[in-house]
């Protein structure tokens, strides 16, 4: 069971009472932080900062629930998959009767509800590549070989790794597997189709229902709620029982952080979804094949160029593959609602953990933040300007500098998420350098590096869709660079360069 926890858990690393209009998506409402809102919640986090001191590096145990204490239990109780299932069963009918502690708690536990067999469903979708197949099952084999090494209670961890990985009955029958399910006359359904859809529905509605959930947790006031640490590592850990340890304290802070975290999940996921990835193993077979992948004895041993990948992705089987799916434009719409309520929770986090005094006791240890705060608000600042779009009509067109070489370019990432690129694979280079496999230096020969670089691409998908006043095709690496080079930039400008270059 602790391996779900774990898993779960790192969401809260990764709320308020205000008054923010509720806007429906899908089946959940969600209240969408305001731009206009953002200075009256800075400035609540930070009188929740001042309420601090470092007279209250200390914690006071009662605060704990016997219901958090009784699910703790039951977590340690449930060492079959069929026990989780009972356990998260139970607890979503009770949740919004339990207290803050116990509440933040389920609230976790019953994220795990659509992931349970999710690792045997997709078998079906990864076994379609050899090589694919290969790495995936890899990766859960290590799963299990490191819970074997490093975990001292075995018996929660298998559990957990069960519930996710094997099959299970719904109502007598054997839940069904993602795969492809053509005709020969090849009508039918896509497994991929399907597990994008299963992504899109069940997993989006419990991040959803998380979030509706940990809102309801009001710690507005400065009070806090107790997570023991016990809970990951079983009944047993912890004998010498060093309170700062075992115990953590959580504020609004880290309730914010886990409310920017699921928000981001929803970016993601509502992204993911918009655009086609049928075939995407076969694309990766075929572009690990150029590396020598399942076939290098068969190639000639040059490198893999940008032209190379290029021509690959362009071929006409893979003509689909991340193009834009048709009505999926709210999906676009609402997954930059999340990135910008994702980054303002965030933000609100920022200022009550900002300079606060040291506690031993708190999840987010201040001292440990407070080191990096210059380079932290810089990356802030950026990341707030390329959502900045107050009235959330306007354009959020930004000046985005770099640190290295001082260029500034304008970045609209709001058009991005409004007119989405049909086709993602325009990004891609339209010329590549050309000459002769070998050089000749010193009366030796040695291999042309140059063959295949990327020289030219398409300005309009650039122009259209992120840059606005990107005026020549050669430009384009440069603004792409600058993307990537500013503070906070990386982490919208590298997806551009696995594109770029």
């Amino acid at each position: 069971m602790k391996v779900i926890v774990l898993i779960l858990s790192s969401l809260f690393f990764l709320g308020n009472s205000f008054a923010a209009k509720e806007k429906n998506s899908g089946n959940h409402k969600f209240k969408w932080i305001k731009g206009n809102e953002m200075k009256g919640l800075i400035i609540k986090a930070r009188k929740r900062s001042k309420k601090r001191s470092v007279a209250n590096s200390s914690i006071n145990l009662s605060r704990m629930s016997k219901e958090f204490k009784e699910i703790q239990a039951g977590i340690f109780a449930a060492d079959t998959p069929e026990k989780i299932d009972h356990m998260l069963n139970e607890l979503e009918k009770n949740i919004d009767s339990l207290p803050n502690d116990a509440k933040f708690l389920a609230t976790q536990l019953l994220l795990l509800k659509p992931f349970r067999g999710l690792t045997y469903r997709m078998i079906p979708l990864a076994e379609k590549e050899r090589i694919s197949h290969s790495f995936l099952r890899t990766q859960v084999k290590k799963t299990a070989s490191n819970m074997n090494v490093h975990l001292p209670e075995l018996v929660y961890w298998e559990a957990g790794f069960k519930y996710i990985t094997e099959p299970f009955k719904v109502e007598g029958e054997v839940v069904s597997q993602f795969k492809d399910k053509f005709s020969m006359t090849g009508n039918g359904t896509s497994g991929t189709l399907e597990f994008q859809k299963y992504i899109e529905n069940e997993i989006h509605n419990a991040l959803a229902t998380a979030i509706s959930r940990i809102e309801s947790i009001n710690l507005d006031n400065g009070e806090y709620i107790i997570w023991d640490n016990r809970t990951l590592f079983g009944q047993n850990s912890f004998q010498d029982d060093i309170e700062d340890i075992r115990y953590r304290k959580i504020t609004k802070a880290e309730l914010n952080l886990a409310l920017s975290s699921l928000h981001m999940g929803l970016h993601y996921i509502n992204y993911f979804v918009s655009y086609d990835i049928r075939g995407l193993l076969s694309l990766s077979r075929d572009i690990g094949k150029l590396y020598g992948i399942d076939g290098f004895l068969s190639r000639d041993p040059n490198g893999v160029s940008s032209k190379q990948i290029t021509d690959v992705m362009n071929e006409r089987q893979y003509r689909n593959i991340f193009t834009f799916k048709d009505g999926y434009e709210e999906k676009m719409k609402t997954s930059y609602l999340h990135l910008k309520q994702g980054l303002r929770y965030l933000r609100i986090a920022r200022e009550e953990i900002r300079n606060k005094p040291v506690d031993r006791f708190l999840a987010i240890d201040p001292s440990k933040v407070n080191v990096f705060d210059t380079d932290i608000e810089k990356q802030l600042k950026n990341i707030e300007c390329l959502i900045q779009d107050q009235n959330e009509n306007n354009s959020s067109n930004c000046p985005i500098r770099s640190a290295v070489t001082g260029h500034t370019v304008v970045v609209d990432l709001k058009r991005f998420y409004d007119n989405p690129p049909k086709d993602l694979k325009a990004f891609l280079p339209t010329s590549h350098e050309t000459g002769s496999k070998k050089l000749s230096k010193h009366g030796v020969k040695y291999p042309n590096y140059y063959i295949g670089r990327p020289n030219a691409w398409n300005l309009e998908p650039y122009k259209n869709h992120i840059f606005p006043t990107l005026g020549k095709q050669e430009d384009v690496m440069k603004y792409v660079r600058t993307l990537r080079q500013s503070y906070g930039g990386e982490a919208f400008g590298a997806p551009l360069t696995l594109f770029v270059q």
